[in-house]
């Protein structure tokens, strides 16, 4: 396995929902080309990726506070409201296998045609959710995406 080049494309994984319960992986090429006309575009960041993070700084259209916003470590669950329709969601949830009282934080940017999510870990809920738009049987809104699983 090569390393990849600091100058190599790359994206986040991101699904662009087809509003029928489907959606499809977009690569590096048609994320950047991505318009809210183009349809709900959902992005799953892991909090472990360093690629995924520079994405967020460089690619993802948030400025610093927001970033700063999305990004912190020590929060109680809280939304966040901005001026712009935009909401910050922070979940703290269990860690599973952990001991009692271990969580870890969620995260969901939402927009009205975009959601950026980040976890710390593999999060067996976003995989179904990913599981079932490959099979298309998954969300089909922005408002689907948020009452999934």
């Amino acid at each position: 396995m090569s390393t990849p080049s600091p100058n190599d494309a790359y994206a986040p994984t991101a699904w662009l929902l087809d509003g029928r319960g489907g959606a499809r992986r977009l690569n590096a090429h048609e994320l950047t080309a991505w318009r809210p006309s183009d349809g709900v575009l959902w992005i799953c960041l892991a909090d472990s990726s360093e690629r995924d993070h520079a994405w967020l700084e460089a690619d993802s259209g948030l400025d610093s506070d927001q970033r700063a916003a999305f990004l912190r470590s020590r929060t109680w669950s809280r939304v966040l409201l901005s001026g712009r329709e935009q909401v910050l969601l922070l979940m703290r949830v269990p860690v599973s296998g952990a001991a009692p009282g271990h969580s870890s934080v969620l995260r969901f940017w939402i927009e009205p045609t975009r959601i950026i999510t980040m976890a710390a870990s593999a999060r067996p809920e976003l995989r179904h959710i990913q599981d079932d738009l490959a099979a298309g049987r998954g969300p089909r809104s922005v408002d689907d995406l948020l009452r999934s699983r």
